[in-house]
């Protein structure tokens, strides 16, 4: 570990994100300024009712869908947002939300920003549709007033005024970054000397491929799991940067952390609306569960492709095997229809076999019948009809690889 190492990686992850974090506030200053994003508000009221948000939270959700969820927070709780209204709106934010920031840290590595905010739209849709289910644990109104009593505030303002709390926002979460990436970086950087990274990746080796991760995924997933995508981010472009990640398993991750991400902040910070952490909480991790689930499937599906044989080569084994097996099958029928006619109550000859006196009754025959181990299914239905036709004999299969039975007769 160097001090120049150091401040290398924190002013290239630092540059990054600078990068990102400065357009996507001039473009969402320029919609709020202009009255694009009121009117994206208008246009979106009809399909948001559909999925249970009603025009008290259609503002709050825009300013935390393109802003932050703090100002979607604050949206809310000006407009006087009952905890029922604010639900479906913070359930969708939940996993919808700074997406012209977070979409771009998603870019940055590698992965299709209009995919993934697809991905992040649809899962908040999905959870905004699961707020009638989760309306019981809310906490029982405090009966301050009649929900949605105050009217919606525009979202626009004068322009001077949205610039600077634009620039305002900017210095802080650069702030905040500076704050946050150096001890992280320096983190990085010691772990990295001393190998510790590339040892505890290998330890979570086995978990991460029954995923489809490599190893070396472990420690962005934690990053973003635990810090959030804005500030996680550095470790994860920092992977990224040095190839430890692949792109495939960049979209992954990203897949994973859009379910459930900043797992330490997020899902309390809706508490100021009346939302806790007790829905909001195990909503995310469970999105993440089944995120994992799906791509664990995805993955041992993806090997037994790999390992299967090309499917012409497969269809000739398969010739090849049911062939086999009816030969082996004829040869069974033939062994059963030779032993027919030697033994009692058969139409050829009639064999008296042993007795247990001069007069007694034949006793019953044990006819033992050696055959490939892959007829043991078929060969069932042939001892039952051959038993009921010949009552005083009893079939038993004996049953094996060719070898053994080749050694054994």
């Amino acid at each position: 570990m160097s001090l120049h190492g150091w401040l290398r990686r924190f002013a290239r992850t630092l540059r990054s994100l600078v990068r990102i974090l400065a357009p996507a506030y001039v473009l969402v200053a320029l919609l709020q300024a202009s009255g694009l994003l009121e009117a994206f508000s208008v246009w979106l009221e009809v399909p948001l009712r559909l999925v249970g948000i009603g025009p008290e939270g259609v503002l709050p959700l825009m300013l935390g869908l393109f802003s932050a969820l703090y100002a979607a927070i604050g949206s809310m709780a000006s407009l006087g947002l009952a905890p029922e209204q604010a639900l479906p709106v913070a359930l969708f934010l939940s996993f919808a939300h700074a997406l012209p920031v977070e979409v771009g840290v998603a870019a940055r590595c590698r992965v299709n920003p209009w995919r993934m905010a697809a991905a992040r739209v649809g899962m908040g849709v999905v959870a905004a549709l699961a707020a009638p289910l989760l309306r019981p644990l809310l906490p029982p109104a405090s009966g301050s007033g009649p929900a949605g009593a105050a009217h919606p505030a525009p979202l626009t303002e004068p322009a001077l005024v949205v610039i600077g709390n634009s620039l305002l926002g900017l210095g802080k979460t650069w702030l905040l970054l500076v704050v946050i990436l150096a001890p992280v970086t320096l983190a990085m950087e010691v772990l990295d000397g001393r190998g510790l990274i590339d040892r505890w990746s290998r330890r979570l080796a086995p978990r991460m491929a029954w995923l489809g991760f490599s190893p070396q995924a472990a420690f962005p997933i934690l990053a973003g799991l635990f810090l959030g995508l804005v500030y996680g981010a550095g470790v994860i472009i920092d992977r990224m940067n040095k190839g430890k990640v692949s792109q495939r398993e960049a979209w992954s991750m990203f897949l994973f952390l859009a379910a459930c991400h900043s797992v330490l902040e997020d899902p309390f910070v809706f508490a100021a609306v009346g939302v806790g952490p007790q829905i909001l909480l195990p909503v995310r991790l469970g999105a993440g569960v089944l995120v994992l689930a799906g791509l664990a499937v995805g993955t041992v599906r993806a090997r037994r492709k790999a390992q299967a044989p090309p499917e012409g080569m497969r269809s000739a084994g398969s010739r090849r095997r049911a062939a086999v097996a009816g030969g082996l099958a004829v040869s069974l029928l033939a062994v059963l229809a030779l032993a027919a006619a030697v033994l009692p109550g058969s139409s050829g000859h009639v064999w008296p076999g042993p007795r247990t006196s001069g007069e007694g009754p034949a006793r019953s025959v044990e006819l033992v019948v050696s055959a490939a181990a892959s007829l043991a299914d078929a060969a069932q239905p042939l001892k039952a009809a051959f038993e009921a036709r010949h009552p005083g004999v009893r079939v038993l299969f004996n049953f094996g690889s060719s070898g053994a039975l080749r050694h054994q007769i």
